[in-house]
This record gives structure tokens, sequence and C-alpha cells, in this order.
């Protein structure tokens, strides 16, 4: 799928999969999806993390994040790690 003319690796076309993410996140196959009306959940309180797997290798050049809930908590810390293998 093509996010800002550009395609986007991290979405289920594509075949990316969420391969962890933290216990009390519901729904995290969501952040998957280019639908704004639907979401996932976690608790305030929870360290929020997850971990993508993308269906090919490849160079990242750059990365989107959005939050398009008006009455949730925004990002405060963001950290991109990158690998061949999990774990």
């Amino acid at each position: 799928t093509k996010s800002g003319g550009r395609f986007n690796y991290a979405s289920l076309d594509a075949g990316a999969i969420i391969m962890a993410a933290n216990p009390e996140a519901k729904g995290v196959t969501k952040l998957l999806i280019e639908d704004r009306d639907a979401y996932t959940l976690s608790p305030c309180e929870a360290r929020k993390w997850l971990v993508v797997g993308l269906s090919e290798d490849i160079l990242v050049d750059t990365v989107i994040i959005a939050n398009y809930e008006r009455y949730s908590s925004t990002v405060k810390e963001f950290q991109v790690l990158g690998s061949h293998e999990y774990p």
C-alpha cells in the first residue's frame, strides 16, 4: 500500500506481521492497516512495545507514525531497531 506516494512495507497488504507486543495490548494487528477507525488499545500505565516483521529485507529510510484518536495519549518516546533475525 502507498502512504504519501511511498510503498508501506509495514502493512498487512505487504505481508508484514506483528511478531510480538506488550501483553496488555489488544488488537495490535490493526496497527498494520490504514483504516483510521481501527485502533489498538493498551492501558496507559503499560510499557508499550511491538516487533513488526516485514516480508522482505529493505533499507528503511523513513518511518511514519500517526495517532488519529483524539482522546488517546500521544507518543512520548519512539525507538526503531533493525535485525535480519528474530529474536
